[in-house]
């Protein structure tokens, strides 16, 4: 993409060799496999030819026609010929039609609401000191009492991409948002990409076709508007990235009901209303510095958008906007899903975060800028953690909230040190892999993350040298979704054998003996000339039985769920966890 970013398109297709060529296929071969070096063709030809096809939903059609031509003629030179190339996957099947499709029929009535809160570019190793100088507070409570993980985005990382994912469960390639801009085959200028992109059904269409009840607010790619079973604020309400200017075309489709966009207009907060009192709160500016920063967006808004003080004016009003529509439709009526998405972290960090301590080596961070800007990015963190809470308060008593992010920033010395953050350049370059997730509510019971929430963590124990290793598998804490549930899904897991710890592998024997020796499970031993071995036990010494551990065994099943015992209703007790622990007392 022009970003930067790679996206992986599947391909398929079928070369012949001319059987009067074929001297010339050996002698360009020769050396090599001939199936890898005909892979090797295709994908070069292919990467040529995608330099000039724009990104968008046939973006596979497109390369596919361009590049015919450049590989035929690749393959021509060295004694092939194509005879058929397919790229892309079929679009996904029945994901239009007016009629409900067969699994609308299995909806079960929902027990709660759920809220989803998208914070772009919130990252654990910005938001973990803060939680612990206690300055997020609303994100630390979400965390304490939930459940919480890092979430792996998957590659391009690029905004658009992953949150259209995150509504559609669909990769790139197949949903068919690609980029942030996309050419206007009209005007000819670069424009933010559209919902006509995406080609699958997100949660609100399969929410609305299940007959539930979904409000969306701000979501990448939703402009223009669809019909759903709710409302829907699209990202061009306030649109604050590239300096982009909303058009009377934007107004036109901005909401669903379109009548919407006048009961919300005195909520969409104008750039030039935000006082410098505001902003000075995020970065050391003069008030003159600031009112001059406002005249040049007036006169230029792409200009005026580089200038980071007044994106960061931009970015505060899109956030206050977002954030007060969503806070009114709670109030009025709280639907059974409800998305939110607020883009200010990722927007904040493209612009402060090479400012952050420690001060970086890179061009034009001077140590005055360094001074007035160093702030910024930790301040804003604590600004969205105050709209949340706002956002948090007028949803209804046993809501499920889940807050994520679609990727994390770099930061401290992980930081690139040959380009700013800014968004204009390579976007995707600064953007660390790891995001956040939070799930907090009534079905999901509070646990401490174990850093990873889809694997299970082993921890390996050695005793002494030349024994065997004590190997303990435990479930992984970090998701304990649906507890009052745990018992019959526990229950319907077959129960497998303990597994016994395997040793290290030893090293091949070749010529003489090794004379290294390899202990079961605790890495490499000390040197010797030949493996000893553990001797035998004196049968003159009494076997001294070991004692008898009590039992934690509860007298009556645990209700008061504050820990977790071997009494406790739909305890785990298979093979991944040792009956005899406990990670916490009970209070009953």
């Amino acid at each position: 993409s022009p970003e930067g970013a790679t996206l992986q398109i599947p391909y398929a297709g079928e070369v012949s060799l001319d059987p009067a060529r074929l001297a010339l296929f050996d002698a360009r071969v020769r050396g090599t496999d001939p199936v890898e070096f005909l892979r090797a063709e295709i994908i070069a030809a292919l990467r040529e030819s995608a330099a000039g096809v724009p990104p968008g939903a046939e973006v596979e059609a497109a390369l596919e026609a361009a590049s015919r031509p450049g590989l035929s003629a690749r393959l021509d030179s060295v004694g092939a010929r194509l005879e058929r190339i397919v790229l892309g996957e079929p679009a996904l099947a029945g994901s239009g039609g007016s009629s409900p499709p067969a699994w609308v029929a299995r909806v079960v009535p929902a027990e709660w609401k759920i809220l989803v809160v998208g914070l772009d570019g919130a990252d654990w190793e910005i938001l973990d000191p803060m939680i612990e100088r206690g300055e997020v507070p609303v994100l630390a409570r979400l965390r304490r009492e939930g459940a919480w993980a890092p979430l792996r985005a998957q590659p391009p990382l690029l905004s658009p991409l992953l949150w259209t994912t995150v509504a559609t469960g669909r990769t790139p390639d197949a949903h068919g948002i690609l980029d942030f801009l996309v050419r206007d085959p009209v005007q000819r200028v670069k424009v933010p990409i559209t919902r006509e992109f995406r080609r699958v059904r997100a949660l609100w269409n399969l929410f609305s076709a299940a007959g539930r009840s979904v409000d969306v607010v701000a979501w990448w790619a939703t402009w223009p508007a669809e019909p759903i079973r709710g409302r829907m604020i699209t990202d061009r309400v306030a649109y604050s990235l590239f300096g982009y200017e909303a058009t009377p075309a934007d107004r036109a489709g901005a909401t669903w009901p379109e009548a919407l966009l006048e009961t919300i207009d005195p909520l969409v907060r104008d750039p030039a209303e935000v006082a410098w009192n505001e902003v000075r709160r995020f970065v050391d500016v003069e008030a003159a510095e600031y009112r001059e920063a406002q005249r040049e967006a007036e006169g230029d808004p792409r200009r005026g958008y580089r200038d980071p003080v007044n994106h960061l004016a931009r970015v505060l009003a899109s956030t206050r906007t977002y954030a007060d529509v969503s806070r009114r439709f709670l109030r009025e009526g709280q639907p059974d899903l409800f998305l939110l998405y607020f883009q200010g972290i990722d927007e904040v960090c493209h612009r402060f975060a090479h400012y952050m301590p420690p001060k970086m080596n890179m061009k034009g961070v001077t140590e005055d800028r360094f001074r007035r800007f160093s702030r910024a990015v930790e301040e804003f963190y604590r600004y969205q953690d105050e709209v949340l809470g706002d956002v948090l308060a007028e949803a209804g008593p046993g809501t499920v909230v889940m807050v994520l992010s679609d990727h994390g920033f770099l930061n401290g010395p992980n930081r690139p040190t040959d380009g700013p953050a800014d968004i204009e350049g390579k976007p995707a370059k600064w953007h660390r892999p790891y995001g956040i997730w939070i799930l907090h509510g009534p079905p999901c019971a509070p646990a401490a993350s174990t850093g990873s929430p889809w694997r299970t963590s082993r921890r390996r124990s050695c005793t002494s040298r030349g024994s065997r290793s004590r190997t303990t598998w435990r479930a992984a804490r970090s998701s304990p979704l649906c507890a009052r549930n745990s018992a019959p899904r526990a229950r319907s897991f077959p129960s497998r054998p303990s597994r016994r710890s395997r040793s290290f592998p030893r090293p091949a024997r070749s010529g003489p003996r090794s004379t290294r020796r390899w202990s079961r499970g605790c890495g490499r031993s000390a040197t010797s000339a030949r493996p000893t071995r553990r001797p035998p036990p004196d049968p003159r010494r009494p076997r001294v039985p070991p004692p008898r551990l009590p039992s934690t065994r509860t007298s009556r099943p645990c209700t008061c769920r504050s820990g977790i015992s071997t009494g406790r209703p739909g305890n785990w007790t298979g093979p991944w966890r040792s009956t005899r622990s406990t990670s916490r007392p009970c209070r009953c």
